[in-house]
């Protein structure tokens, strides 16, 4: 603890402080952490060949882990350290969480914020110190205030944080733990990192599959169809109470949807069958996920493509629809992605009652009805011809 600290708490304070972060760090912090993410050591070493993990409680409002310490650098305290202001809200969760970023490091410098940050804020709920908040972070609330904000892009507010942990939280449930010790050691970074982790765990998904999924999870948060996929199994979350809600027919234009970031719309009084048309600009690959719920249970229909978009969909009693929307790569990002609030196209929406085009099954009738009136027609013609014969 910093000299000053110690000044503004009184030594009593500030030793039964440092002993109860200490104990905490010893018995909860280091083993549960290390079991999620991997050795502190990395690839990297240890630096000072001290296996002690150093937590400086300082005045400095900064709470950080600084790479510099663990490597040759004029700033470089050559130890593995992490600062906490002394006066953080939750300090013990803030310790976890910081030493995670620890960790990670360790393994590589360069991994974007989306990823670092999701897992470090998951770390902290593997830790246990999310329990008293339903398992969810403190930032999540900010995120369900705006379900827009891109995922991929970091501009270092608490909905990026919430958001990211949400998404994390996600792939543990979906892909498991081992999952994300792999991703922490992957030399491949954000998106493209992810996609390729799970590629070689096994899984075939591309990235934007895999968003579409997680924002339709967002939406609905149900974990009987599927295989789960569309829910959260350790808390019940949902954005539908600040989704759009619109009647049928709708058209708008120019609305914004930002590069991998959501937007959701809820459908009153839907019909059993409708059309769903987006449009836009040619520059921009968009993803849309219907979710709807009938008689028979509920339903996914999920689509990626360029300029536009046409869905169109047949229920039997539709009592609850959901749009779910992004504007999304055509391929999976990758490159220098990382601090920002990343770009945003418009799009034209337009949702019918009456499908544009028939489904599968009533071009089948038509098409047996068309035969059915040729042939009948034969029959006619034979019939009138034998008439004239006679």
């Amino acid at each position: 603890m910093q000299d000053s600290v110690v000044s503004i708490l009184g030594e009593s304070e500030a030793t039964t402080r440092c002993e109860f972060y200490k104990d905490e760090f010893d018995t909860t912090i280091y083993p549960l952490v290390t079991e999620l993410t991997g050795d502190p050591d990395g690839v990297i070493g240890d630096i000072d060949n001290d296996p002690k993990i150093i937590i400086l409680i300082a005045e400095n409002t900064a709470t950080y882990y600084s790479q510099y310490n663990e490597i040759e650098h004029i700033y470089s305290n050559y130890c593995e350290m992490i600062y906490i202001y002394y006066n953080t809200f939750e300090i013990i969760g803030t310790i976890a969480h910081e030493f995670c970023h620890l960790i990670w490091f360790n393994y590589e410098f360069d991994e974007v914020h989306f990823a670092l940050e999701g897992l470090a804020e998951y770390a902290t709920y593997y830790a246990g110190y999310f329990t008293q908040y339903d398992n969810l972070s403190s930032r999540t609330s900010y995120f369900f205030d705006r379900p827009d904000d891109s995922l991929i892009y970091f501009d270092v507010a608490a909905k990026d944080y919430g958001g990211a942990y949400l998404f994390t939280f996600y792939l543990a449930e979906r892909f498991g733990l081992q999952f994300l010790r792999d991703l922490v050691q992957q030399e491949v970074d954000g998106a493209l990192g992810i996609e390729t982790t799970l590629q070689e765990s096994g899984y075939d998904i591309s990235f934007n599959s895999l968003f579409l999924d997680w924002i339709t999870a967002l939406t609905i948060d149900n974990v009987e169809i599927a295989d789960g996929r569309f829910g959260f199994r350790e808390f019940d979350i949902s954005i539908i109470e600040i989704s759009n809600a619109i009647e049928i027919p709708y058209t708008r234009n120019r609305q914004n949807l930002n590069f991998y970031g959501l937007r959701a719309y809820k459908l009153t009084n839907p019909a059993d069958s409708f059309s769903v048309e987006i449009s836009g600009s040619s520059l921009r690959f968009f993803g849309l996920s219907i979710a709807f719920h009938d008689v028979t249970g509920w339903h996914i229909q999920q689509s990626q493509n360029q300029s536009s978009i046409l869905e169109n969909v047949y229920g039997t009693s539709i009592d609850t629809a959901y749009l779910i929307m992004s504007a999304i790569g055509s391929n999976t990002p990758s490159g220098n992605i990382d601090f920002g609030s990343g770009p945003s196209t418009e799009v034209d929406i337009a949702i019918r009652s009456k499908p544009t085009i028939a489904s599968g099954s009533e071009m089948n009738w038509i098409i047996g009805g068309v035969t059915l009136i040729v042939a009948t027609c034969a029959i006619g013609i034979f019939i009138l011809r034998e008439r004239v014969n006679k």
